[in-house]
């Protein structure tokens, strides 16, 4: 086992003459220390291409560090995911650390269900009430001990809340309707009947009216009275769960509708695939998506 060798050299205290002008000279204190450190580098190639590891650099078991020393040379451990050659690289020394892959993350299991029947921010707020992490820090333990699967990597959208899976494809997340999401309103939908079809619909969710309108259905609901004008009084809130092939359909025409920004148009995609069926039974009383305002309008209404 190494050494650690220990000096203490008591500085020189300096004459008066000697004092700095600009106050007391401080004084000093130094101790040296020779350290082994050992570096430890675990790696679990998950697919071809990609690994999950565990790297930690620290003191060997039984090496006894100095205690002025103990929290600049205690062992540190990191785990992730990277790229097969990341880790090849540092093996062979032409890199002085892991090129870490901070684009995917392993999500606890029961994440992907939750974003598609809550939405992305549902499942978040689900899993927050359950004091759940919605992330996975040590994704190396996870796969060791056979607690985690290759789907649960994903890459995590906070700015659009979307997810996406580890090569990139989309993956479906909960749509939230209401009289601003998706122009649910009389104005643009039969809502009675539309109400009717909704509830039929096994991948659709009608959430509990906040503000009753009279003698509607339970379902359709006031808009509340500063956005409320003539022809957009009343509304249907609702959650739609999406399957992978409609999500898949959905965002390429959500591509189409926008290059820039495809995420803003979900509600337009579904609107012009016709994913409820909503048109084809004919609750829709416009065949474009802001129709309602096109009566009115000489514009289309939107700010791209």
């Amino acid at each position: 086992m190494s050494e650690s060798n220990l000096s203490c050299v008591p500085a020189a205290v300096p004459s008066s003459s000697e004092l700095p002008a600009g106050g007391p000279a401080p004084s000093v204190f130094c101790q040296a220390a020779r350290l082994e450190l050992e570096l430890r580098l675990e790696h679990l190639e998950l697919e071809p291409g990609l690994c999950a590891y565990r790297l930690s650099v620290g003191a060997p078991d039984g090496f006894e560090v100095p205690r002025a020393f103990a929290l600049r040379a205690g062992r540190t451990v990191e785990e992730g995911l990277a790229r097969t050659p990341a880790i090849q690289a540092f093996l062979a020394g032409r890199a002085s650390h892991i090129e870490k892959l901070h684009t995917l993350t392993l999500v606890v299991p029961e994440f992907r269900e939750l974003a598609r029947l809550h939405g992305f921010m549902g499942a978040l707020e689900v899993l927050e009430q359950s004091k759940t992490q919605c992330e996975v820090h040590e994704p190396f333990r996870a796969f060791v001990e056979g607690g985690a699967a290759l789907q649960d990597i994903v890459r995590l959208d906070h700015g659009s809340h979307m997810l996406f899976d580890r090569n990139d494809e989309v993956l479906p997340v909960g749509v939230y309707f209401d009289y601003m999401h998706g122009n649910f309103h009389e104005a643009s939908y039969d809502l009675p009947r539309a109400l009717e079809a909704l509830r039929a619909n096994p991948q659709v969710t009608v959430l509990p009216a906040r503000r009753a309108r009279g003698n509607e259905a339970p379902g359709i609901q006031a808009v509340p009275y500063y956005n409320a004008e003539p022809g957009r009084s009343a509304f249907i809130a609702f959650r739609f769960a999406p399957t992978v092939e409609q999500v898949r359909a959905l965002w390429a025409e959500q591509r189409r509708l926008h290059s820039k920004y495809p995420s803003t148009r979900i509600h337009e995609a579904m609107f012009n695939l016709d994913t409820l069926g909503l048109r084809a039974a004919g609750i829709a009383r416009f065949d474009h998506y802001l129709g309602h305002i096109e009566v009115s309008c000489p514009t289309d209404g939107r700010d791209d």
